[in-house]
């Protein structure tokens, strides 16, 4: 029986540097964003957030947990995975393009503002593909990697619109988010060769089937998560106007701080689950694990 435990703290150590970093850099980027936004625009920027986890979950119908969950089980038909995923992904773009735009414009009246938004939460939306992607093959630091990449890219591409403009707007945040996405997204598609594994021929509906028939069900529990983690954005922003979500989101971000750091357990902990063999799955290590779990938390 391996040693699943050195796996998972392994898994862990790994995954927190990719999500360590970025919130580090998140409080540098913070008080750039606080001071040359106005509180209207940080209040679009964290609600475009907000949104965003919200959509993205719902158009993608989580199939990203799908692609992780089938590729590190199966060595098969990676092919096959891979490019029923990346081609949904892009259907689902098509679809929602005209859709959410014209809903963002009801509210920012703005084409341009309401156009950006979106394709922030494709990039987005493709950065966590290729993410679960990598994961599933078996490449945990490429991932923490990206996420430290769009970091880095997104505050210095901050840095050099304020130097050329001498001031930020939220158009200059959301466009520099597009391109901190893309290049994220780039870097997994050239480093592991995701490109490779993407062939029209390889499409199969009955595998996109078997990936949709897992993830569905994982968007009810996004739901019910982002109401209970999120949704109280829209009822500030409503009620008392988008500047003061501005001010709420800046005292919600050292809480959020600590929950993030059982996010960062939880990936390393679904990973290991999917490696357990029928052996030790019968060896009743959840619920010793479990225990131990609950005792130290």
């Amino acid at each position: 029986m391996k040693d699943r435990n050195g796996e998972l703290l392994k898994s862990t150590l790994i995954l927190s540097i990719g999500q360590i970093v970025p919130k580090f850099l998140a409080f540098i980027i913070l008080p750039i964003l606080t001071t040359y936004l106005t509180q209207r625009d940080y209040g679009l920027y964290e609600l475009t957030i907000s949104v965003a986890s919200f959509c993205i979950p719902m158009f993608s119908l989580q199939i990203q947990q799908g692609v992780f969950r089938y590729l590190i089980e199966n060595k098969i038909n990676k092919e096959n995975i891979i490019t029923d995923s990346f081609y949904f992904l892009i259907l689902i773009f098509v679809i929602f393009s005209l859709p959410v735009v014209g809903c963002w414009y009801l509210y920012t009246k703005s084409i341009y503002l309401s156009t950006i938004f979106f394709l922030a939460y494709f990039f987005e939306m493709l950065l966590t593909w290729a993410g679960q992607t990598v994961r599933g093959l078996g490449d945990n630091v490429s991932y923490s990697m990206a996420y430290i990449c769009y970091s880095v890219c997104f505050l210095a591409v901050l840095v050099c619109e304020l130097l050329l403009n001498k001031t930020l707007s939220i158009y200059n945040v959301v466009v520099s988010m597009i391109i901190s996405y893309v290049l994220s997204a780039v870097f997994l598609l050239v480093k592991d060769k995701l490109y490779s594994y993407i062939c029209l021929a390889s499409f199969d509906k009955k595998v996109l089937k078997v990936l949709l028939a897992y993830s569905i069900p994982m968007v009810i529990s996004s739901a019910a998560l982002w109401i209970v983690n999120l949704s109280d954005r829209f009822f500030v922003s409503g009620m008392l106007g988008v500047e003061v979500t501005a001010v709420y989101a800046v005292a919600n971000k050292v809480p959020n701080l600590f929950n993030s750091f059982y996010g960062i357990f939880n990936l390393a902990w679904t990973e290991n689950t999917s490696k357990l063999t029928k052996d030790e799955k019968s060896s009743d290590y959840y619920s010793l694990f479990l225990k131990a779990f609950i005792m130290l938390w």
